[in-house]
């Protein structure tokens, strides 16, 4: 049984179809640009089988963006109540608490695509994000535009939405062995 970080279809390509031997299992964690995949590779013959699991891009994609969406909203309450633009201070707050429970289902569709682009940018760059990033709402159909500014501590909360979904791959690559009837034991480089 072996282990490789990397693709199934790396594994299959002819550089890597030494890995898999006859009668052995192995193990393909596949966690990068957002997406993760873990498989089981086994052969038999000629045919090798595969079962896996994933936690796809779109998963962290959108925990990214409810930050951002949350964050946008929050700033903009401070902003607004900061302005004296809102009389009644109670009403602005449950505004924005039926904007933050919009996410993502209800929000406004341009909104939800803008907000979704600038996440999965923001994923794809979260070592090296732009300053700041500008989020679209829409209050009473008047468009709003919050700039975040990504300073450490916003870049931290992220990242740690992004190591939680980590830990859910190593919990996903335990039950995937675990269905195949293997232990991490069986697994070695």
């Amino acid at each position: 049984t072996s282990l490789f970080v990397g693709s199934v279809r790396c594994v299959l390509r002819d550089r890597h179809s030494n890995m898999v031997h006859e009668g052995n299992y192995t193990l393909v964690y596949d966690f990068g640009g957002g997406t993760f995949d873990v498989s089981i590779l086994h052969k038999e013959g000629n045919a090798i089988y595969s079962g896996g699991r994933d936690i796809g891009g779109y998963d962290i994609t959108m925990k990214i963006a409810e930050r951002l969406w949350t964050d946008a909203i929050g700033q903009y309450l401070d902003n607004t109540e900061e302005s004296g633009e809102y009389d009644d201070i109670d009403e602005l707050e449950d505004l924005c608490d039926e904007l933050i429970d919009s996410f993502p289902n209800q929000m406004h569709p341009m909104a939800n695509h803008i907000l979704y682009q600038r996440a999965e940018e923001l994923k794809e760059n979260l070592s090296a994000p732009k300053d700041r990033e500008n989020i679209v709402f829409y209050i009473d159909g008047k468009k709003h535009i919050e700039t975040i500014a990504f300073d450490a501590e916003r870049l931290n909360r992220i990242h740690n939405d992004v190591l939680f979904y980590v830990s859910q791959t190593i919990e996903e690559s335990k039950k995937l062995l675990e269905s195949q009837g293997l232990h991490i034991q069986d697994i070695s480089n």
